[in-house]
């Protein structure tokens, strides 16, 4: 008796089927329609917040999106997130781990990345203009082309940090020691203090160092070439071994500098101040 009631049942629904198959494949295709739109919005919703998500062990998403909304984020974890570009001018960074970060362009202006750990980070073309950066470690950093004008870098980790073609003009430096930076080559110096600093073994190749002060400075066996040193302060200096060739001297105070076995060659001298030469190599 069941089944003579079922199979009319399912010939009349087949029936229907075949005289609206329009409205059939509607009813199905807008099923299929809505499941793939909310698949591709699911998918949008995850690759959007991909644009951002570090890959690093111990990133905490909620911290990356409390930055973005907020840029409030002391003693966040982070390591490895994408921030190119990303703007962020007096954020609070203090303590935070950036390591491996993108931070390349990004506009870190006025920020707080005292104690922060940025190490390994790439920071390619990014402004720090008054960024305070104390303590922070920025070992083997990439921060090519960036502008720490004015920046407080007191007590930084710098080892293996490369800070080619940056701007550093009234940049506070930590403990006068770069032995371990990568490289200063292009860097903008003009009248920074760098009072008995000790730059063994780091290049400032065509760096310009116009009116800074570098008294007491140890530049022993230095790169220097085609730096621009013009009214430098070069007091009890050592430039012992230094390759200055090409170098611009001029008005430059080399009282009581040391210049034995420095390389003069096509180097402007006009107008220095007290220079000794006596043991320098001067080629023409």
């Amino acid at each position: 008796m069941k089944s003579k009631i079922l199979i009319p049942l399912v010939m009349v629904g087949f029936t229907w089927i075949f005289q609206h198959p329009g409205n059939a494949a509607q009813k199905h295709g807008n099923y299929l329609f809505h499941k793939n739109q909310s698949h591709r919005n699911l998918i949008h919703n995850e690759s959007t917040q991909e644009n951002y998500r570090g890959s690093n062990y111990g990133f905490k998403q909620a911290d990356l999106d409390k930055l973005l909304k907020t840029k409030e984020c002391s003693n966040c974890v982070i390591p490895g997130a994408n921030l190119q570009g990303v703007d962020l001018q007096g954020a609070n960074l203090s303590n935070t781990d950036l390591s491996n970060a993108n931070l390349s362009g990004a506009n870190l202006s006025g920020a707080n990345l005292s104690g922060a750990n940025l190490s390994g980070a790439n920071v390619v073309g990014a402004k720090l203009v008054s960024a305070n950066v104390v303590g922070a470690n920025l070992a083997s950093a990439n921060l090519a082309g960036t502008n720490l004008a004015s920046a407080n870098l007191a007590n930084a980790n710098l080892a293996g940090t490369n800070l080619t073609d940056v701007n550093l003009q009234g940049t506070k430096f930590p403990d006068d020691n770069f032995a371990e930076v990568s490289s200063f080559k292009g860097a903008n110096f003009v009248g920074t203090d760098f009072t008995g600093s000790d730059f063994i073994g780091v290049s400032l190749q065509d760096a310009n160092l116009t009116g800074a002060n570098l008294t007491g400075a140890n530049l022993q066996g230095y790169q220097l070439q085609g730096a621009n040193l013009v009214n430098t302060i070069l007091t009890n200096a050592n430039l012992k071994g230094a390759d200055l060739k090409g170098a611009n001297l001029s008005r430059a105070n080399l009282r009581g500098a040391n210049l034995q076995n420095s390389n003069l060659t096509d180097v402007s001298l006009i107008d220095t101040i007290d220079a000794n030469f006596q043991g320098a190599i001067k080629l023409r």
